[in-house]
């Protein structure tokens, strides 16, 4: 099926437009050079066996475009211009990471080993600690940041599926304006607080905005979701495919 936008990939996933000439990221891992899911930075990669030809190698060999499917990019301070989100990622957050606390975009994932290997890059939110009224902002940095650079295919930004369905609806409309927003990316908090992960536990509002999701051809990209709740959602809201976690847009050929 031909894509509604452009293709996305999930962190377990890299794709061309069709399935025909998808590569999975499980396979380019498997004998590749690539790594670190954040920008490669102080993390050490995954080496092809001995005797085994690297995934990249491999793929292009075979003519197949190379997508890292996760990547997140950002400019400190983030409190500050061009960011203005105030984000506590990557500092604040995690305790100190000193590789994870410079700026980080399109040139620095290029200059580490595999960079320029790949062909596209999937753009993920960072918002961590991003209040409810910079959230927007936040979202569209990355849009422009993808944008204006050749190399971002598409972005998964960060909503609040838990407020009232008009107010979503209207952040959606506008960030779906950009052809590059593909969807959000949700966790464990769209469930009641000392409650199970279940279709029966979802917090109010919810339901109602995963269906608007739906509706327009958006995903959602899960962290740390059970499978079975998200069976359960995939059942629950009309129209929508999910495939190794996340829902994907109708037509993703994934």
């Amino acid at each position: 099926m031909k894509n509604l936008r452009n293709t996305h990939a999930n962190i377990d996933s890299a794709t061309t437009d069709g399935a025909a000439g998808a590569l999975t990221r499980r396979e380019l891992m498997s004998g590749s050079v690539l790594g670190a899911a954040f920008l490669g930075g102080g993390v050490a990669p995954l080496m092809a066996q001995s005797g085994q030809t690297s995934g990249a190698r491999q793929a292009r060999r075979q003519g197949r475009r190379i997508i890292d499917g996760h990547v997140h990019l950002w400019v400190l301070p983030r409190d500050a211009p061009p960011m203005s989100d105030s984000a506590t990622f990557p500092t604040g957050c995690c305790g100190s990471v000193p590789w994870m606390e410079m700026n980080r975009m399109p040139v620095d994932y290029d200059a580490r080993v595999g960079g320029p290997k790949v062909d596209k890059v999937v753009l993920i939110e960072s918002s961590v600690g991003v209040t409810a009224d910079k959230i927007i902002q936040s979202n569209l940095w990355m849009l422009q940041t993808a944008a204006a650079d050749g190399k971002i295919l598409s972005v998964v930004g960060n909503l609040d599926l838990t407020q009232a369905p008009a107010t979503f609806a209207q952040q959606v409309t506008q960030l779906a304006a950009s052809k590059q927003f593909v969807g959000v990316r949700i966790g464990g908090g769209i469930f009641q607080a000392n409650a199970a992960a279940t279709v029966s536990n979802l917090r109010p509002n919810v339901m109602p905005n995963l269906t608007l999701m739906a509706k327009q051809g958006l995903e959602i990209d899960t962290l740390g979701i059970p499978g079975a709740a998200l069976s359960q959602i995939g059942a629950a809201v009309p129209g929508a495919n999910y495939c190794d976690g996340p829902f994907r847009r109708k037509g993703h050929g994934l």
